[in-house]
Formats: structure tokens, sequence, C-alpha cells
């Protein structure tokens, strides 16, 4: 468990400071299922401002190695929508970045949230149990990823009542375990639920609007939980 107080600076002007609390709660843990083994860990969190909104960088965010392994790091979550800045770009790459924005008349920005949660189920099947003997300390791993980040608080993000909006993110993926001398390997590729079987509304927000990917890979060293 972790909590944590922001006050403040007294003398600062009241209108131009948040002042917040912050609290998280997480636990892990294994379940032996003979050669198996069943790894379980949940998370939740809740930021509460006292005075103002929570800071950007004082949000919630998701998605990336160790979190929602379905989704680009940090874009679980609330957005805002923003109308693209017309820029004029000197010549020699005004074309790059004019066919880079081609179509795109706004964009989604990720912004944090004050809430969230987080569970994950993986399944480790390590290769003896294939028979393979001599692959000590590699294992297969099955895992699904869920949970979401939303903003309860004011200052709502515009994708508060916006159709579509998924209240639950869920990433499913296989995974490959290797014990190493300097920690444990890992590399994960994981799927976007909702973006594979999502439909109408949800499916051309999620696919078209936030062009989010249905796949993502994911290498990483040592312990994420």
């Amino acid at each position: 468990a972790i909590a944590e107080l922001a006050p403040g600076i007294l003398w600062q002007n009241p209108d131009l400071v948040s002042r917040f609390v912050k609290g998280d709660l997480r636990a892990a843990g294994f379940v032996p299922l003979g050669r198996l083994t069943l790894q379980l860990s949940a998370e939740v969190g809740h930021a509460y401002a006292i005075t103002g909104t929570v800071p950007l960088e004082d949000r919630y965010r998701l998605g990336g190695t160790g979190s929602m392994r379905g989704f680009a790091l940090q874009s679980v979550g609330p957005r805002n929508r923003a109308d693209n800045v017309v820029v004029t770009w000197p010549a020699g790459i005004a074309p790059i970045l004019e066919q880079t924005e081609a179509g795109l008349p706004e964009r989604w920005i990720p912004t944090g949230g004050d809430t969230q949660g987080i569970g994950i189920v993986e399944l480790l099947v390590p290769f003896a149990t294939f028979g393979l003997t001599s692959w000590d300390g590699y294992a297969l791993a099955l895992f699904e990823d869920v949970g979401n980040v939303w903003h309860l608080g004011p200052g709502a993000p515009s994708t508060r009542g916006i159709d579509g909006v998924p209240t639950v993110r869920s990433a499913t993926g296989l995974g490959l375990r290797v014990a190493t001398p300097i920690g444990p390997l890992q590399l994960d590729v994981a799927g976007n639920n909702q973006r594979m079987f999502s439909r109408g509304t949800q499916q051309a927000l999620i696919r078209d609007a936030w062009e989010e990917p249905m796949f993502r890979a994911h290498l990483s060293l040592g312990t994420l939980w």
C-alpha cells in the first residue's frame, strides 16, 4: 500500500495550486498447479483533488510493458479530443509532414485519470512439461490483463459520454520466459481484445479515431511485478 499527500505551498495563490491525496493498493501471489504456476496480481488506486484537479503528471496511466500489454505505453484511459494545429513548415520537410497528417482533422491525446484498476492472470508452463528437460529455465506464459483508468473528478476529459468508449479494457497474450544470470528475460505478444472483436461505434472509435493496433510486442529484463 502507498499513500501520498500533496498539500501545496501555503503562500501560493489557492486558485493556482492543486492539493490532492493519492492512495494505491497492490497484491500479488503465486498458486502452484503441479508443474505449472498461476501468477495473480491486482492493483487499484485513486487520487482525490482537495482543490483544483489532479495535475497531469500525477494522474494514473496504463499501457505498455508490465501493465496492459496489448496497448501502447500510457495509452489506456481517458483522452481529450483536440484539433490539429496548422503549422507552416519549411519547404524541405513540409511534404513529409503533410502526408503524415493527411486526413487527420483532429487527434486524441491521453490525459491520464484519477482512478485506476488492473488485474493480471498469468499461467507459466515450463518447457520441461513438454518433455524438454534440457530446456531448464524456459517457460511459456499465457496471460490476460484486464483494467482501465478513469477520471471521476472535476475536469473530465472529452471521452466521458462519448459512444463506444469501453468501460474496461483487456488484452490476451502469449509470452516466453527465460531465466538468465542477470534476471528473467520476458518476451510477450499481446492482442488488444476490443480492437479485434468490437463492432459498430466502438470499433470505429478504437480502430479509426484512436488508431489502436491489434497486437503489441514487449521485451523486458527483470521482474515486472
